[in-house]
């Protein structure tokens, strides 16, 4: 899942892939179709990917970490998608 969230926070756009064979064919897709939706919608800021799978986008993760993710966006995906659990010992 790729989503885009426009500069007041307040209106959302997507794109969503599943059942692809590969995910690298899914994110790519998920992206393109963000990015088709958010042009339709005017919207000026990016897509990025939201998930992978059932987990959070580590990319995503990364940019919430470090501050280049915008906070909307960090706060959405705290909201709806659960952290990773770490891996077992």
């Amino acid at each position: 899942m790729a989503i885009a969230i426009d500069e007041s926070g307040r209106r959302r756009v997507w794109g969503l892939r599943y059942g692809y064979l590969s995910q690298s064919s899914a994110n790519e897709d998920a992206l393109e179709e963000c990015a088709a939706n958010a042009k339709a919608s005017g919207f000026t800021t990016s897509c990025h990917l939201f998930a992978v799978g059932n987990r959070r986008a580590p990319g995503a993760v990364a940019a919430c970490s470090d501050g280049r993710a915008p906070a909307n966006f960090c706060t959405l995906m705290n909201d709806l998608i659960p952290p990773t659990p770490p891996a077992s010992p």
